[in-house]
């Protein structure tokens, strides 16, 4: 038999797993790097909380430490390991982005802890320009809103640019963008302070990453950056 009789495919090999657990299968596919087949429907989460339950699961199959979390501009919400928290500059390989999108993000660190029964926007103790670098582990991408929670909220890498002032921007711009775009943040900051205090809180010090996620564009190699007029930039190379 010819070696090329045996060959398996990458798509042949998601085709082969089967799946009868969406967080396990996720989990395998973070730890293989194969990528998850679509799962038969019965097995995708039905609603957004059935999904952050399923992230909290593959958060455990995993033994993730968590420093924080990622929240979208639509109040969708993630856990940020402090593994996938890096320093403007870095250099990642395309590969390691499947399916990726960039997209800017505001870092805070808190100076007040966002208890569950607790009100307001939060209050921070350091702000940090940011670059959100999505992932997804399912082989065609997420079907969904609920599976791309499902995956950790499509958890890449967060870009972390130098500290800046603890003032809120008016404006953000990504990669080539001609002119940085206006944006109110105080909203998107408060819904996210909602979505996090729903999922349990978060104490002082821990990092809130509102990612800009309306204002996304797929991933490709070269520079890209996301820069916030007044904080600063961050960016990567993508190899």
């Amino acid at each position: 038999m010819r070696a090329g009789d045996n060959a398996c495919t990458l798509h042949d090999m998601t085709a082969l797993l089967t799946i009868t657990s969406l967080p396990n299968a996720l989990a395998e596919a973070w730890e293989s790097g194969i990528p998850v087949a679509m799962p038969p429907a019965g097995l995708l989460p039905a609603d957004l909380p059935a999904a952050e339950d399923m992230a909290a699961e593959l958060t455990g199959l995993l033994s993730l430490p968590i420093c924080g979390v990622r929240v979208t501009e639509a109040g969708l919400l993630g856990p940020l390991p402090p593994a996938r928290l890096v320093t403007s500059g870095v250099t990642l390989p395309l590969g390691a982005l499947p399916h990726g999108m960039a997209a800017p993000a505001l870092i805070g660190v808190l100076a007040e802890a966002l208890d569950p029964d607790g009100e307001g926007a939060p209050v921070f103790s350091a702000l940090h320009p940011g670059l959100d670098l999505s992932a997804s582990r399912f082989q065609d991408g997420p079907p969904d809103e609920a599976a791309l929670v499902a995956d950790l909220l499509g958890l890449g890498h967060v870009v972390a640019g130098a500290a800046g002032p603890v003032v809120l921007p008016t404006a953000c711009a990504l990669g080539g963008e001609a002119a940085a775009l206006e944006l109110e943040l105080e909203p998107l900051l408060l819904r996210a302070a909602h979505a996090t205090r729903r999922a349990g809180g978060l104490p002082a010090g821990a990092v809130v990453v509102l990612v800009l996620a309306g204002r996304s564009a797929p991933v490709g190699t070269g520079d890209i950056t996301a820069d916030w007029p007044g904080l600063g930039q961050a960016g990567a190379t993508i190899g």
